[in-house]
Parts: structure tokens; sequence; C-alpha cells
């Protein structure tokens, strides 16, 4: 199993399906913000918290810790989470 600065890597790189392996992980973290969005269906905040996630795949930097990736990702979910209540 590869870890997750090696699948960022990956996906900087352009290798396909690395993406998709980085949001699998995440998963919880997303699942678990979008079931405390109640102004819109769950599949919707999920979809908008994993565009959130693929969006910060590019300013992520390889050579971080995976501690900081994460922390990093889970940042950015959280304000988008925020976003996404204030606007209901």
């Amino acid at each position: 199993m590869k870890t997750l600065t090696e699948l960022i890597q990956n996906y900087q790189n352009g290798i396909p399906n690395s993406d998709s392996e980085i949001l699998k992980r995440m998963e919880p973290l997303v699942k678990g913000y979008a079931s405390r969005i109640h102004c819109m269906e769950r599949e919707d905040s999920t979809q908008e918290l994993y565009l959130t996630l693929l969006k910060t795949l590019p300013y992520l930097s390889s050579s971080s810790s995976e501690g900081e990736c994460i922390r990093y990702m889970q940042t950015s979910v959280e304000n988008r989470y925020r976003s996404l209540c204030r606007s209901c």
C-alpha cells in the first residue's frame, strides 16, 4: 500500500487513478462533514467536499510529511463545510 505522499506525487506526475485512491483514503473525513450539512442533500454535499479535496491536490508538496498533507486537506474540507453552512 502506497503512502499518501506517494499518491500525491503520482497525481502530480499524471499517473491515472491516483486521485481516486487519495479520495478513497479521505472518504471518512468527507462523509463525516457531509452528514453535518443539513441544508443540502447528502450526495450533493459529499460531491462538494470531494471537489474541494481535488482542488487542494495541486497545492500539496510531495516533500511534505504525510501529516502535513492530511492536515492541509482537513483544513480545506473544514473551511468548505463552514462556507456551505453559512450559505444556507
